[in-house]
């Protein structure tokens, strides 16, 4: 049972991210997959009973497991564009009646969603990163996690003996006012980046200030649609296995982009891979978009294991050279009457770009 929510969680997890062409987990996050098993051995016997929820609120193939008291609830965005959920903190996903009900999000960061009254009728907004999973945890018990509230942050290790790591995350220029909560539990020293943190220690706010510059513009956002325009002199030569006959493109200039920025164009789902082609041309010089490749089978709690869903995407890596340059795209496909399909471009960023500030307690 336990190996049944860390492997659904898991799969979900890769499902989204391949499908939008994104890594799975960085090379530096495996504690994510350790923190979710640990909380897996914790609440184990919440966990055996689960339920589908409505597509109307939850978006497609949401789940919601867990008994009376405490549910874990997947939910999935396999669009481009941010996606609100309507949580419903009442029976409807599993609670029973209660004076309140807290409400977390454990990821693909964690964050105190906030403590709520319990009321059939009410239900709390929650945002979906595009081309993501998000796991919530809805519970009517008191929790003794750590819990950080004014920022996103990561629990890194939290075992027995030895000293706790959180890190704490904040875009870039941001002032956080931050408090800690562990309950029951007692610190007596706290470092922030190395440096004593002693309102850390003792549960009193604290201000972090997150370095870097601040972005005017969103990380990730709709540069625009791909008009049709005659195909290009080069394409031919730069798209040697494409079957050409209608040329997209979009010009634009980029004024900032965040650590591991990237161009997206996306392709339909179903559309044949081998007959496309994508490249841009950046003051006169044109290069050859990546290719991200299918998700793997959608392994879901209450179905049976669903094909690998098809959904590409063309990927151009946004370095500083090109910033405040012309750039145009171009999405190259057959004349196959899709004239009427909307393509469209992204620039975006994975990992999603916070600066991170280490907090221990010991």
């Amino acid at each position: 049972m336990r190996a049944t929510l860390f492997l659904a969680i898991a799969l979900l997890t890769a499902q989204i991210a391949s499908a939008s062409g994104q890594k799975i987990l960085a090379a530096d996050e495996s504690f994510i997959l350790n923190r979710i098993d640990k909380l897996c051995k914790k609440y184990a016997e919440a966990s055996t009973a689960g339920a589908p929820l409505p597509e109307s609120d939850y978006g497609p193939n949401a789940v919601s497991r867990g008994n009376s008291a405490t549910r874990f609830i997947t939910l999935q965005n396999p669009t481009w564009q941010k996606r609100k959920c309507r949580v419903r903190l009442n029976q409807s996903i599993g609670l029973a009646r209660a004076e309140t009900v807290e409400l977390r999000q454990l990821y693909p960061t964690e964050r105190i969603i906030g403590l709520y009254r319990y009321n059939p009728g009410y239900f709390v907004t929650v945002h979906i990163a595009p081309c993501r999973a998000a796991l919530l945890m809805a519970t009517t018990k008191p929790l003794d996690e750590i819990s950080v509230f004014g920022c996103d942050y990561q629990i890194i290790r939290d075992v027995p003996g030895k000293p706790v790591i959180v890190n704490l995350l904040g875009m870039p220029g941001k002032r956080q006012l931050v408090t800690l909560s562990a309950r029951h539990r007692k610190f007596t020293k706290a470092t922030l980046d190395g440096k004593p943190a002693p309102d850390a220690a003792a549960g009193k706010p604290f201000y972090v200030n997150f370095p870097g510059e601040p972005n005017e513009l969103p990380t990730h956002r709709k540069l625009g649609d791909l008009n049709p325009v005659d195909v290009p002199a080069d394409a031919e030569a730069l798209c040697e296995a494409a079957s050409i006959k209608k040329a997209y493109r979009l010009s634009t200039t980029i004024t900032e982009a965040a650590p591991n920025t990237l161009l997206a164009i996306p392709l339909e789902a179903g559309c044949n891979r081998l007959k496309t082609c994508a490249f841009v041309r950046i003051s006169g010089k044109s290069g050859i978009a990546s290719f991200a490749t299918i998700s793997i089978p959608d392994a879901l709690w209450h179905k049976k294991t669903a094909p690998a869903v098809i959904c590409p995407a063309y990927y151009v890596p946004v370095t500083a050279d090109i910033i405040d340059k012309k750039i145009d795209i171009f999405l190259l496909l057959p004349d196959d009457n899709r004239a009427a399909i909307k393509h469209e471009c992204y620039i975006t960023a994975y990992p999603h770009p916070y600066e991170s500030k280490r907090l221990i307690l010991e």
